[in-house]
């Protein structure tokens, strides 16, 4: 009887072994399968953003290249005149008045409240 009952312990150990290795087989195949879904992705991202796609885009678009890399000075009177001329809005709370790129980023990204 122990016998028996031994074997069909084992028996029944044996099915469990081969349902839970059949179970993982599945979730590594579906592993493999999204990994692969991701380099593919990864690989399109990388296409899209690639430098000379966006400057074929821009220029079927009609975008040129400027002609200066200058940027304009604004009398601090005329930005005061302009807006006041557009009234109030929730949305603009200060001006931005800084030198330095990663200090004007961080001003940017402060008034836009993360948004792009």
């Amino acid at each position: 009887m122990i016998v028996i009952v031994g074997m069909l312990g084992a028996a029944v150990f044996h099915t469990q072994l081969a349902e839970r290795q059949f179970e993982i087989d599945r979730l590594d195949r579906g592993v493999a399968e999204e990994t692969a879904r991701f380099d593919e992705l990864r690989n399109e991202r990388a296409q899209l953003r690639s430098p000379q796609r966006i400057s074929d885009s821009a220029w079927a678009l009609g975008m040129r290249p400027g002609e200066t890399g200058e940027f304009v000075q604004v009398d601090p009177m005329d930005l005061a005149r302009q807006l006041a001329a557009a009234g109030t809005s929730d949305e603009v709370d200060r001006v931005i008045v800084s030198d330095d790129p990663l200090e004007q980023f961080r001003d940017v990204k402060a008034v836009s409240a993360g948004r792009p």
